[in-house]
C-alpha cells in the first residue's frame, strides 16, 4: 500500500458447520462500539477489519461511510438524552433479521444468515446487505493475502472485481 493502515483481523475457528462464512454480526457490532466508545481507537479511514473463516472464506471490510457505519450498529451513549430509540430498534431489527431470527405471531421466521449454512453465495448476498446499508466495502482476499476483489451486488448478482 502508499500508506500505513491500521488492521484488525481474527478468524472464525472451525468446524465449519459451527461458524459464519461471513463476519458475524458481533464483529462489526463490538468493533462499532469500540469506536464509538473511544473516538481514539482507530483512524477509520485507514483502518482494515479482516475475517478469516473455516468455511475457506477471507474477507476485507473497510468503512467507507463512517455515519452510516455508526448509525446501523448504535451504541447507546452513557447520556439519556443523547439516546436515539429509533437507531436503537432499528439495529435490534437487523440483528434479529440477519443472524438470530424472530418470533412474529408466535411463527418463528429463521434468521437469513446461518452459522451451519452451506450456501455461502447466499450469506455472502445478505451480508452485502448488510455492508451496503451500514457503509462498508468489502473485499475478498486469497490465502496469501496478495489478491482482493472488491465484493460489489447488481441485480442480485455478486460481482468480484480484482483491484489492482
Amino acid at each position: 500500500p502508499t500508506h500505513p493502515y491500521i488492521v484488525i483481523a481474527h478468524t472464525h475457528n472451525s468446524p465449519a458447520t459451527k461458524t459464519y462464512s461471513v463476519p458475524s454480526w458481533e464483529d462489526l457490532d463490538q468493533l462499532s462500539g469500540a469506536i464509538q466508545h473511544n473516538p481514539n481507537f482507530a483512524d477509520v479511514t485507514n483502518l482494515i477489519f479482516i475475517t478469516i473463516t473455516a468455511d475457506g472464506t477471507q474477507y476485507a471490510i473497510m468503512i467507507d461511510n463512517f455515519q452510516a457505519f455508526i448509525d446501523y450498529f448504535y451504541w447507546a451513549t452513557t447520556d439519556p438524552s443523547q439516546f436515539n430509540l429509533t437507531l436503537f430498534n432499528k439495529k435490534d431489527d437487523n440483528r434479529l433479521l440477519y443472524y438470530y431470527g424472530k418470533k412474529v405471531n408466535n411463527i418463528e421466521i429463521p434468521p437469513k444468515i446461518k452459522e451451519n449454512s452451506t450456501d455461502k453465495a447466499q450469506d455472502l448476498k445478505y451480508f452485502m446487505q448488510i455492508a451496503e446499508s451500514a457503509g462498508l466495502n468489502v473485499f475478498e482476499m486469497d490465502s496469501t493475502f496478495g489478491t482482493f476483489k472488491e465484493i460489489t451486488v447488481i441485480n442480485n448478482q455478486i460481482i468480484k472485481t480484482e483491484c489492482k
